[in-house]
């Protein structure tokens, strides 16, 4: 199996190495933007997407700026690559549908980069609610922050796709993995308000706080707290039911199950980079057996459309 990067930054590399260390029997090429850039062992660098393309990779990983996604991602796409995007999508929805379009007619597996799924708080949660049945669930609130001048302490945060609108960055598209779960455990949302802006002293010009109000169809009423500024990480997420409520800490663990007369608590121990190597595992199996994935290319898009609505909402 050939495999194909388009972009080897921060993302790139975990994905690199990751593949590395699950799989010996395959052969990787990278499509490099710069002739500077670093070089990688058992990866032969390309500085033509044309020509990296003409080596006929099976499977194609985007992880070049949110900005450039699309237009890779056709390119590839083309030539019958499945894809890996990762996340977000886009930074806007142009020719998304045409990628659509080429994707369905050369019948290619594509999987977003979605890791937050593979957590295991988030995949007991989305067990948990799906066996309510008929008990009504009434709500949902997430909240995740965290201090971007932390993300990559070896950079320059000012420098990095995050703090650049152009590249795609802000708050609401560089954390849309809680847009994301959300979508996928409460279903698309049909009403979307929000409030977002530039409130802290980051030198960026992106969104640095976002929140957001959404509802479905079956009235659940969701809030969505997202910030690159809070100097203590947190991502946690609480949903009310009609006979209990869940409390979720995805960085560690914790799991809580609140009845009136009785909780139920847990700890459901994993390691950061797991969720990675579950992805993986799980996106090149699907290709290997020809199955669709959990999240394809059009979840991302209705998961864009979620973010890019908030983010046109939000500054009216």
């Amino acid at each position: 199996m050939k495999i194909i990067f388009v972009g080897l930054g921060s993302i790139g590399k975990r994905h690199l190495n990751i593949l590395k260390k699950l799989y010996d029997d395959i052969d990787i090429i990278a499509f490099r933007s710069n002739k500077n850039s670093k070089n990688f062992s058992g990866v032969k660098n390309y500085y033509d997407l044309d020509k990296a393309l003409a080596q006929s990779p099976d499977i194609a990983f985007i992880t070049n700026p949110t900005s450039l996604h699309i237009k890779s991602a056709i390119k590839c796409a083309q030539v019958g690559c499945h894809l890996f995007l990762e996340k977000p999508l886009s930074n806007n929805t142009e020719n998304i549908e045409e990628l659509i379009n080429i994707i369905e007619k050369n019948n290619l597996i594509t999987l977003m980069g979605c890791n937050i799924r593979f957590n295991p708080v988030i995949k007991e949660i989305k067990q948990i609610i799906s066996d309510l049945e008929n008990r009504k669930l009434y709500s949902y609130r997430i909240n995740c922050g965290s201090y971007l001048p932390d993300w990559r302490p070896d950079r320059d945060y000012r420098k990095i796709y995050s703090a650049k609108e152009g590249l795609g960055g802000g708050v609401i598209l560089d954390l849309i993995h809680e847009i994301d779960y959300a979508y996928w455990l409460f279903g698309k949302a049909t009403d979307i308000k929000a409030y977002t802006g530039h409130f802290s002293n980051l030198k960026i010009n992106t969104e640095d706080v976002a929140e957001i109000i959404l509802k479905n169809k079956e009235n659940i009423i969701g809030n969505i707290h997202l910030d690159y500024f809070r100097v203590k990480a947190k991502r946690i997420i609480e949903i009310i039911t009609e006979d209990y409520v869940i409390e979720g800490n995805l960085l560690n663990g914790e799991l809580n199950i609140l009845y009136k007369d009785k909780d139920i608590n847990k700890v459901l121990n994993f390691k950061h980079e797991e969720m990675y190597e579950e992805q993986m595992k799980y996106f090149i199996n699907c290709v290997k057996e020809g199955k669709k994935t959990f999240n394809g290319i059009k979840d991302g898009y209705e998961v864009l459309k979620i973010a890019l609505k908030a983010k046109k909402e939000g500054y009216q």
